[in-house]
């Protein structure tokens, strides 16, 4: 339970960087 908890949050933390460098990447830094 507490691997899966563990696995889980790392998971959210993947998934919120994920996200964060795919909108950086849509910003018109050009």
């Amino acid at each position: 339970s507490i691997r899966n908890s563990k696995l889980s949050s790392e998971i959210e933390i993947w998934a919120s960087e994920l996200r964060d460098e795919a909108f950086v990447e849509k910003l018109p830094y050009n």
